[in-house]
């Protein structure tokens, strides 16, 4: 028999859209739970319409973002700007344990699905209400993507070079950061609710999410009052470190923490001298002269392609890593080993290989029990069972 996974049993109502909120529940079904995304065939998830696309043709039910996005989820489509769509809705909350939405606060309550609506029909409901701003407050009605919430949780006031342009983070890390943490406060709701019985109303905000990761300069700022600046890959605590141009055109990544890997470092790029000179002992004398070190460690790793001279950096006792690119990711020998991308058989793309939960269970199945779901495929089973 096939263990269970850990959140069978559990039932949610998925309003979210885009990638904050999906990749939240995403969490979820992954750990089992029966996630029903409530999705409306007039307004399309902004992942439905963004490519890459199947055949670069524009189908909702072949976009790969969704794809990745959605997997082992169900989709029902309903109607909310109508009364019948509002009360279908309603019936298929009375169902569930979570209501899980990202929009701004007023949505919900302006479809008639705020919580104390909601909780009224089921005290015991769990609602989960991740927005950019959270429900109270002064900019409580602002829209937020990821982007403006690194720039506005300070993280672009330090990332950049010195001197130099900002930079924005482009990888939605505020959207996983914050899906993330909605999702563990849902479990801790699920956890609070069998103790109790009761339910509770989880108010996620990603920009408070994003402020809480820049920690070392909210420090700074708290007892000096002033602001930490962009300084690049630079470390104040620890040097050379920095991302060093290779031959085939990539980059390597490489840390020196202590005098040993001080040592090991000037020998490999062929300047065992420098681990004995006394003007360089310490990090800060390194730091003095860190435009002269950059030059002299990309000469080498000039030398070698990417993951060659992460090879030799960490042969030779250097804190090093490849920057890898995706193509690299997919064909990575330790994510093949763990088997991170699973294969699925999607019926918009056929065989695909998607990334699989981050965690393993010791007793219980991990991985992608089903494809994402085309608009509306589960309506029979959502709305008839």
């Amino acid at each position: 028999m096939t263990p269970a996974l850990p959140l069978e049993g559990v039932r949610v109502a998925d309003f979210t859209w885009a990638w904050a909120g999906p990749y939240g529940t995403k969490l979820l079904a992954d750990m089992g739970a029966e996630v029903i995304k409530l999705e409306s065939a007039a307004k399309l998830d902004t992942l439905r319409n963004i490519p890459p696309f199947r055949d670069g043709v524009q189908d909702p039910n072949a976009c790969s973002w969704f794809a990745w996005y959605n997997r082992n989820k169900l989709s029902c489509t309903i109607n909310l700007k109508t009364q019948q769509g509002v009360a279908l809705a309603r019936r298929v909350i009375s169902l569930c344990d979570i209501v899980w939405d990202n929009f701004t606060p007023h949505v919900m309550p302006s479809l008639g699905l705020a919580y104390e609506s909601l909780r009224r029909a089921r005290p015991d409901i769990i609602v989960v209400a991740q927005s950019g701003f959270g429900a109270s407050g002064p900019y409580r009605d602002y829209p937020s993507f990821a982007e403006h919430s690194c720039a506005f949780a300070g993280v672009t006031a330090v990332t950049g070079r010195e001197g130099g342009q900002t930079v924005i983070d482009l990888s939605a890390t505020a959207d996983v950061a914050a899906g993330a943490s909605a999702a563990l406060a849902a479990l801790a709701a699920l956890h609070h609710r069998e103790r109790t019985g009761r339910g509770q109303f989880i108010d996620v905000s990603q920009h408070e999410t994003m402020v809480g990761s820049v920690a070392e300069p909210l420090l700074a700022a708290a007892l000096t009052g002033a602001p930490v600046g962009r300084r690049g890959n630079r470390d104040p605590r620890q040097a050379p470190q920095g991302v060093y141009p290779c031959r085939d055109d990539n980059w390597v990544a490489l840390t020196v923490t202590d005098g040993a890997q001080w040592a090991a470092l000037a020998g490999i790029i062929g300047r065992p001298e420098w681990a004995d000179a006394p003007s360089w002992a310490t990090p800060q004398a390194r730091q003095a002269a860190h435009d002269e070190l950059d030059a002299a460690i990309s000469v080498w790793t000039r030398q070698h392609t990417h993951l060659e001279a992460a090879r030799l950096l960490r042969a030779a006792g250097v804190t090093a890593s490849a920057s890898l690119t995706s193509a690299d990711l997919m064909d990575d020998p330790h994510l093949a080993a763990r088997d991170f991308f699973q294969p699925v058989d999607d019926p918009a793309f056929g065989r695909i290989r998607p990334f699989g939960p981050a965690w393993r269970l010791s007793d219980g199945p991990r991985g992608i029990q089903r494809p994402a779901p085309r608009l509306g495929e589960h309506n029979e089973y959502v709305l008839g069972e």
